[in-house]
């Protein structure tokens, strides 16, 4: 019954219908509760995380992915194990605490090691890539603006004809140094002005590695 209650609020949240998908899934978690469905309940918290996920709550979301690997700990749900941790590193990469991240992301590859997993080798990876660039990119930058792009004005001035390709290769180049200055910039880099929290809450969400704090402001008067 409780895996149905939960197919259920999958259907829902397809179709859009957040509300409704909620409360199937809240229903589902009851029954596993109820009938001490350790399994069933790490899958309640893992769709809840995904669901603040979808709605840039991260607090929220770090906080369900550490109730799944509280349900299944001393349990033999490896491969779920290794996923929550992986998902969980990612979580927290947005919050900067990039050293629990790296503890679970190790700890994640020691379980696909020992179990043969394969199909999670791609994701740590691709993790410990993002906490690495924005390590790099937190430090102080070794270059000016100025540098940086005379560095693309010569690539440019070598094969015209290609600086179309030239330009998606600088920028792979030089994205963690580009990251650095607009960090570490004296003056303001960007603003956005919004009246809608949700769409601010999104972005800052989205572009939470190019800066430690965001402030929304409005164009209407209080």
């Amino acid at each position: 019954r409780g895996h149905l209650m939960g197919r259920i609020s999958g259907l829902y949240w397809e179709l859009g219908e957040r509300p409704e998908a909620l409360s199937w899934l809240k229903k589902a978690g009851e029954v596993f509760e109820k009938s001490g469905d350790a399994f069933g309940l790490a899958n309640f918290h893992g769709s809840l995380a995904e669901m603040h996920r979808a709605e840039c709550r991260l607090d929220d979301e770090i906080a369900a992915y550490r109730k799944v690997l509280s349900a299944i700990e001393g349990r033999s749900f490896h491969d779920l194990a290794a996923g929550t941790r992986i998902n969980l590193a990612a979580a927290l990469r947005y919050r900067r605490e990039f050293g629990e991240a790296q503890k679970l992301l190790n700890e994640a590859e020691l379980l696909c090691d020992r179990h043969h997993f394969k199909d999670f080798i791609s994701a740590i990876a691709r993790n410990r890539s993002d906490i690495e660039r924005e390590l790099q990119a937190a430090q102080a930058p070794a270059h000016t603006l100025p540098q940086l792009l005379r560095s693309l004005h010569q690539l440019l001035r070598y094969r015209p004809e290609h600086a179309v390709a030239y330009l998606p290769f600088w920028y792979f180049a030089w994205k963690t140094e580009l990251l650095a200055l607009l960090r570490s910039g004296p003056h303001l880099s960007l603003m956005v002005v919004t009246d809608e929290v949700e769409r601010f809450m999104k972005f800052a969400g989205k572009f939470r590695h190019l800066a430690d704090h965001f402030l929304m402001t409005t164009s209407r008067a209080p």
